[in-house]
């Protein structure tokens, strides 16, 4: 990448400022990955709780309407509107059902890239008075460098959940509108 020095490379005297500097971007990308891994899942988790309790409410209305009327009379009249009914509450049933599966995938294949498992060699170097400043400063690149690899994957897990959970929120508008114009259509039939 444009921009990016190695790893391997020489770095001149490292100075207070740079030190503050990457801490302050430490700090920051830790933040955004927390961000992204912990409070955008904890969201995402609870939203897709709520889409399926929706869906079932859903599937549970249909089936307290199909049990509570007559519905194979009303079949066998084999009239425009019994018709519309059913398939209204068919359509209603059909993204009730794959919301509720949607949604359950949700927190499904969401592992978090951990980056902080090689902190513990500078600490022990340090404890051991073999680690310079040069050393540390290289540590906290390597770890800064690790937290936005991390912060990118947790971003993707994110957009993987999100592309879930509009395309649950589609299916149940459309099992509650279906749901609603069967059941005035009823009424009014």
């Amino acid at each position: 990448m444009a921009g990016e020095t190695k790893l391997n490379e020489e770095i001149p005297e490292v100075s207070k400022e740079c030190f503050d500097a990457i801490d302050k971007f430490l700090t920051l990308s830790d933040s955004e990955y927390r961000r992204l891994s912990c409070d955008a899942y904890i969201a995402q988790i609870s939203n897709a709780r709520n889409y399926t309790w929706l869906a079932i409410t859903v599937l549970a209305a249909i089936a307290l309407f199909v049990w509570g009327t007559n519905a194979t009379e009303i079949i066998v009249a084999k009239q425009p509107v019994p018709v519309l009914i059913f398939f209204l509450l068919f359509a209603s049933a059909a993204c009730a059902v794959g919301a509720f599966f949607i949604a359950s995938s949700v927190g499904h294949n969401s592992d978090t890239h951990v980056y902080l498992k090689t902190t513990a060699k500078i600490f022990k170097a340090s404890e051991e008075g073999g680690t310079s400043m040069q050393d540390i400063y290289e540590e906290r690149r390597f770890l800064l460098n690790e937290c936005n690899q991390a912060t990118a994957v947790a971003a993707q897990y994110v957009q993987k959940r999100g592309r879930k959970l509009r395309l649950t929120g589609y299916l149940i508008r459309v099992a509650v509108v279906s749901l609603i114009v069967s059941l005035l259509s009823y009424a009014l039939f």
